[in-house]
Formats: C-alpha cells, structure tokens, sequence
C-alpha cells in the first residue's frame, strides 16, 4: 500500500519535528505535528486553536530541551510510531481505499 502525497508530506514534516525536539527517532507525537503542519483539513476539523493547543502540549510534556538535530540524518521511527502507521495501513485497506492518508493515521493512533 502506498502513502498519498499529502501523507508523505506529512512524515517530511514528522521528521522535520522529531530533529526541532532533538529527538533522535520518530515518535507518535511528531507523527502529528506534521501531519497538522501539512494537511491543510485536519486542523480546519479540530475546534478552533486545537492544533496550536496540541503543539503547546507536546512542548511542554517532553523533558528540557535538546540540541536540534539535521533533517538530513536518517532518523528511524519508533516502535509506537511504526505501529500507528501499521494500524493506519489497516485502516485504509479496511476502507479498501488504494493509499494512505492522514484520516487512516489518526484512526491508527
């Protein structure tokens, strides 16, 4: 099953997330900021100013902050993280829907 562009966008900006918190992998949390970052509908579905609460949230639930690292450095994704988007892939493919989008990874969260 493929990743639709918006998805694959998404996990751009996941990364891009995981490196501005210092994370050296790609956990659940980052997942979701970039998929907020990037689909242009979900935060449009979220009651007002939810997004920036969520992002508010996550800054304040991780440990002091770390030393960003480079988008270039390959980062893996965590064992939560690849477990959403496995449930994400079964979301779509219960839907029988031909790829994967960010509705399917956040009913796979």
């Amino acid at each position: 099953m493929t990743a639709s562009p918006s998805t694959r966008a998404g996990d751009f900006f996941a990364r891009y997330e995981a490196g501005s918190f210092g994370s050296p992998f790609i956990d659940t949390e980052h997942l979701l900021l970039g998929l907020i970052r990037e689909d242009k509908v979900l935060p449009a579905r979220l009651p007002g100013g939810a997004g920036e609460r969520i992002r508010k949230r996550i800054e304040t639930s991780l440990s002091e902050p770390r030393r960003q690292i480079s988008n270039s450095v390959d980062m893996p994704l965590s064992s939560d993280s690849k477990r959403a988007l496995s449930l994400g892939a079964e979301q779509a493919d219960k839907f029988h829907h031909a790829a994967i989008d960010s509705g399917h990874l956040i009913l796979g969260c």
